[in-house]
């Protein structure tokens, strides 16, 4: 079990950023978003081969996500039923775009660029430098944004009748 009171199934591009402010507004805080990886936790950045390359993945996600009680975006989205199992009595929350074809325009102009174009991230985070380009996190992300493109769209394609469940239960 994590400590996770709200669980984000939405996929990113799907206005997490905003429902990470919004639920860190309201008290559900800290609240695990994509941007936490770059910035806050490098420290845990290791624990994303295990949970990509392993089945039995649920030790690398309690420690990934311990002391967050919210979770919104990559890669918390593509784990949502193990969240489910782990947190019972949690809120899901799905963020959606418009459309399919809206969400893999923006996705594809956005997250999906670092696959093809490696060095955008690194130009786009240059005057910063936020992000540790060699670190495990990255380096993952960019060998299995394909992979997740894949798994994304039919956990995507899950999520209606994941929706529909949770409807029934009462979340």
């Amino acid at each position: 079990m994590t400590d996770l009171q709200v669980i984000g199934a939405g996929l990113g591009r799907t206005g997490t950023l905003s429902m990470k402010f919004a639920l860190e507004e309201i008290g559900f805080k800290p609240c695990h978003h994509m941007d936490d990886v770059f910035r806050v936790h490098k420290d845990r950045n290791h624990l994303f081969k295990t949970i990509y390359e392993r089945e039995d993945n649920r030790g690398a996600i309690k420690e990934l996500f311990a002391g967050y009680i919210a979770q919104v975006d990559y890669p918390g989205c593509l784990f949502y039923e193990e969240f489910m199992e782990m947190n019972p009595d949690a809120k899901v929350i799905l963020t959606i775009r418009d459309s399919p074809e809206a969400w893999a325009k923006s996705a594809g102009e956005t997250i999906m660029r670092l696959n093809r174009e490696p060095s955008w991230l690194k130009e786009k985070n240059s005057k910063t430098c936020l992000v540790d380009f060699e670190s495990p996190y990255v380096l993952v992300f960019s060998d299995t944004v394909a992979s997740s493109r894949r798994r994304s769209v039919r956990t995507k394609n899950r999520f209606s009748a994941d929706v529909h469940r949770l409807e029934q239960k009462g979340h």
